[in-house]
């Protein structure tokens, strides 16, 4: 009997994605922070003083969206449910009852956001800001992912990734700091957003069935090649456990 891997080549991915990321993170910090002591008020804040940075950071999260509208395999399935050629028929009907905790998942974003969003407008906050709290997401994503998810244990309280149903937001939460930033770099990442989660909720209204596990096997324990939940899992339990006096 052949075993499985104790690390899958996506949960190896998506550490080097988490690792990068912080990296990334942490290069922008260093470079606003420097901006800042200089005074220097152009749009990105200093970033835009080595001519590749903005280029770069643009078209690697261009990428990062652009791959999801396709199905593949450096990716769980979990956000590639609504794609039919990850539908496998199961033996019961999906579960209806996801609306009311979908709708609080989204005001529990849309509210922080907006307060950000004021922040900005009288001008507490500058561009170079939202741009740090764009890839501040990008690294909480990766955490949600690998470590500790709120929007799976205070709200929606599904199982796993694989289940759940607002996965492909995660894109769109990701680049919610730059709808505020007019520039052409920002729009197009954002539109591609937008388009991903409507793409994303369609299917679900025409095709619900694809996103349950109770009705895609796909979707199910034993079908599961990713172990992204492992982590998870394993903390969970470390949590439950007494403190030895």
């Amino acid at each position: 009997m052949k075993k499985k891997k104790f690390l899958s080549n996506v949960l190896v991915l998506n550490y080097i994605k988490f690792f990068f990321r912080i990296l990334l993170f942490t290069g922008a910090s260093v470079l606003y922070i420097i901006s800042k002591i200089q005074q220097n008020k152009t749009l990105f804040c200093g970033l835009e003083k080595i001519p590749p940075v903005p280029f770069l950071l643009w078209f690697l999260c261009l990428l990062h969206i652009l791959i999801r509208f396709f199905p593949h395999k450096s990716e769980d399935v979990g956000c590639q449910k609504h794609f039919k050629s990850m539908y496998s028929k199961g033996k019961t009907e999906p579960e209806k009852t996801l609306a009311v905790k979908t709708f609080i998942a989204a005001v529990v974003w849309i509210i922080p956001n907006s307060v950000f969003a004021i922040l900005y407008f009288i001008k507490v906050f500058d561009t170079g800001f939202l741009i740090l709290l764009t890839l501040a997401y990008s690294v909480c994503d990766m955490i949600c992912i690998l470590f500790f998810c709120p929007f799976k244990e205070w709200i929606l309280k599904n199982k796993c990734c694989t289940t759940c149903r607002i996965y492909n937001w995660d894109r769109l939460m990701l680049v919610t700091p730059l709808i505020f930033v007019p520039h052409f770099y920002t729009c197009s990442l954002v539109a591609l957003a937008v388009l991903e989660v409507l793409i994303w909720e369609i299917t679900y209204r025409k095709h619900p069935e694809r996103f349950s596990e109770y009705s895609n096997t796909t979707l199910s324990c034993s079908n599961c090649k990713t172990r992204l939940c492992m982590n998870k899992k394993r903390n969970k339990t470390n949590r439950k456990q007494p403190i030895s006096q």
